[in-house]
């Protein structure tokens, strides 16, 4: 029995902002998907660019994500 049912990623933008240069440990947060491919996975972000949020949904390796974006 699967005890997890769902993961949540806050500040998901940093996987792209940041994976790259200082934290490589968030470029590996994809293996999430590895281990739990049945998983849904939440990614939130307040921040993230059109092309920033490109590159969460790779390097998260998200499967047809849902996209929710807000202004002010």
């Amino acid at each position: 029995m699967n005890l997890i049912y769902k993961i949540a990623i806050d500040e998901a933008h940093c996987v792209s902002n940041w994976g790259h240069d200082f934290r490589e440990c968030y470029l590996k947060l994809s293996l999430i998907r590895d281990l739990f491919p049945n998983i849904n996975i939440l990614a939130l972000t307040a921040t993230a660019t059109i092309p920033v949020k490109s590159d969460m949904i790779q390097l998260l390796a998200l499967k047809n994500p849902k996209v929710y974006m807000e202004s002010f």
